[in-house]
């Protein structure tokens, strides 16, 4: 029951067994199976699609090792505040830790928090930068591309953004 109902508690499945046996002994089944309660890992749901387009771009950008060095990656994420984190654990063996049964889709609703953004290259980062509110083409041109991106990228010889 643990594997295909990979969110039950040790209650739950003592429950379901039917058998009178403590909480404690369905733990140590569990234990001696190598299922573990662990947080899921939170995704953003991909179609194959994503799968195929991000396959693509890196099988084009393999061969070229050399070219890591001048690539610079940023990204910005956002951080909930206040809100509950929504616990959920998942029952699962080593090394099962992205099957899909282990996954918990991210919500997309909006919540109160902060969003920042930052990049890093072969040998250097920048800093964090605050983004206030929501993040719009001005906001992006003002607070990141022109006093960080552009500064950033001219300091890194044939400099390539992602």
């Amino acid at each position: 029951m643990a594997v295909a109902h990979r969110t039950a508690s040790a209650a739950e499945i003592r429950a379901a067994v039917g058998a009178t046996v403590t909480q404690r002994t369905v733990t140590n089944w569990l234990l001696q199976g190598q299922l573990r309660a662990r947080r899921p890992v939170a995704c953003i749901s991909l179609t194959p699609n994503h799968y195929r387009l991000r396959h693509e771009w890196f099988q084009a950008r393999a061969h070229r090792r050399t070219e890591w060095r001048s690539a610079v990656f940023s990204d910005e994420s956002r951080f909930c505040l206040g809100a509950s984190d929504g616990r959920v654990l998942v029952r699962r063996k080593p090394g099962e830790r992205l099957q899909p049964t282990c996954l918990r889709p991210r919500h997309t609703k909006s919540t109160p928090g902060v969003m920042v953004w930052g990049a890093i290259s072969y040998d250097s980062r920048r800093t964090l930068v605050v983004i206030p509110r929501t993040l719009t083409a001005n906001l992006d041109v003002s607070l990141v591309i022109q006093p960080v991106v552009l500064p950033f990228m001219n300091s890194i010889q044939e400099g390539v953004f992602q």
